[in-house]
C-alpha cells in the first residue's frame, strides 16, 4: 500500500504555520528570556558604573583639597602639619569617607612638602566586591 504525504505550503508572503514547523514552538519564550537577561545585565552595569563614578568624584574632590592644603603649607604664612591633616580629614568626612590618621601622611622637609592620602573603596555587588585602592600624592618644593 502506498501512502501519499501532502506537504503543506506556506504560500508566498505568508508566515509559516507553527503546526507545520514544530522546531519553532519554544522560540518566543527564549527571546523573552534573552531580553530579560539583557535588561538584568544592563541594570547591573549601570549600578556598578554609578559606584565607580561616585568613587572617582570623591577622588577628584579630595585631590583638590590636598592640592589646596599643600599650597597653604608651601606659601608663607605657612599652615601647620596638624592643620592640614585636620582639613583633609574634615573634607573627607563631608564626602562620606571616614579616613583614619594613618591614611593621611604629611612630610615636611627642608626642601619640600609631601602629602599622601591612601584609602580603599569597595565596588561591586554582594560577595563580588572588589576593594579598589586610591592614592593621592602631592609634592611641592618650599619657597
Amino acid at each position: 500500500m502506498i501512502e501519499a504525504v501532502r506537504l503543506r505550503g506556506t504560500g508566498r508572503g505568508h508566515p509559516p504555520d507553527e503546526r507545520a514547523h514544530p522546531w519553532r514552538v519554544g522560540q518566543k519564550g527564549a527571546v523573552r528570556t534573552r531580553i530579560l537577561l539583557l535588561i538584568l545585565v544592563g541594570v547591573v552595569t549601570v549600578y556598578v558604573g554609578s559606584q565607580v563614578v561616585s568613587a572617582y568624584v570623591e577622588y577628584l574632590t579630595l585631590f583638590e583639597t590636598v592640592q589646596r592644603v599643600v599650597s597653604d603649607m608651601v606659601i608663607p604664612p605657612r599652615q601647620g602639619v596638624e592643620e592640614g591633616r585636620t582639613r583633609i580629614l574634615a573634607d573627607a568626612r563631608e564626602l562620606g569617607m571616614f579616613l583614619s590618621d594613618d591614611e593621611v601622611s604629611i612630610t615636611v622637609s627642608e626642601e619640600s612638602v609631601v602629602v599622601r592620602v591612601r584609602w580603599e573603596k569597595s565596588i561591586g555587588l554582594w560577595e563580588f566586591t572588589y576593594p579598589y585602592p586610591f592614592e593621592i600624592e602631592e609634592k611641592r618644593p618650599l619657597r
